[in-house]
């Protein structure tokens, strides 16, 4: 098949369509194929196949080896994504177990409780912990970090309220 006139071969063997740059597509004796599904390119025979995309060779995908993303904004890939919201999922999970829960009133006019799973060592960073600070007629509650079940429960005091 000779090389098409409107588009431009890629190092890969992939193509891009010049007159609007997308792509990639695949030539081949049949006919020219897109990858992405967009309907753009030639006709092609009938197909349907299964697709394997090589783990971490789609970036936006991701590889499985990517961590869990920061936050809930910001450039991260699908499977970073996924990964925070099964993360977030989990913390929303506990409310229907039961908890243990630690109460430091060591300091007056502060109470800090932090609440885990059951059985969870105060050294792991599955605890949740909020800071109860009371000055005249004012109670203010934060909460550790994100608020979320990802602080330790050694040295309340210490951790960053919000």
């Amino acid at each position: 098949m000779a090389d098409p006139t409107d588009y431009t071969q890629l190092p890969t063997g992939l193509w891009i369509k010049d007159s609007d740059g997308t792509g990639p597509y695949v030539r081949t004796a049949v006919g020219t194929f897109d990858l992405l599904g967009t309907g753009a390119g030639g006709g092609g025979g009938g197909g349907g196949g299964a697709v394997t995309i090589a783990d971490g060779a789609d970036a936006a995908l991701g590889a499985t080896t990517d961590a869990a993303a920061s936050s809930d904004t910001g450039t991260f890939s699908l499977i970073a994504l996924v990964k925070r919201e099964n993360v977030q999922l989990t913390a929303l999970n506990t409310g229907g177990r039961p908890l243990k829960q630690i109460i430091d009133e060591s300091t007056a006019g502060t109470t800090y409780i932090a609440e885990a799973a059951l059985g969870t060592a105060t050294s792991t960073a599955a605890w949740r912990v909020q800071r109860i600070v009371v000055a005249s007629s004012v109670t203010t509650i934060t909460w550790a970090g994100t608020g979320g079940f990802d602080q330790v429960a050694t040295s309340l005091s210490t951790l960053t309220y919000n």
